[in-house]
């Protein structure tokens, strides 16, 4: 995605945050009122998600390079199911 064009980027951009994305976060956007949610919140991470996922920063300063090495320090782990029934067990 870093070889869009600024113009090609900022059309891209405007078409993901219309969308408000599907299933969860749809749910999420539609209801923001009765999740005690404020829209400038979930904007921000719906926004900070597509800017990682891209790797195209809104902040000039944050360049490609800064993101991965951000996105690397990141550890998801995900217990298998012989785990998750081990703790159930105990």
């Amino acid at each position: 995605m870093r070889t869009l064009k600024p113009e090609k980027y900022s059309s891209l951009r405007e078409i993901i945050s219309a969308s408000k994305g599907l299933g969860a976060l749809k749910y999420i956007a539609d209801n923001l009122e009765t999740l005690k949610m404020s829209s400038e919140v979930f904007q921000a991470v719906f926004n900070g998600f597509w800017d990682l996922y891209l790797l195209h920063s809104q902040v000039e300063s944050l360049s490609a390079k800064k993101l991965l090495a951000w996105i690397n320090k990141i550890n998801l782990v995900v217990n298998s199911q012989n785990e998750a029934q081990v703790e159930d067990q105990e």
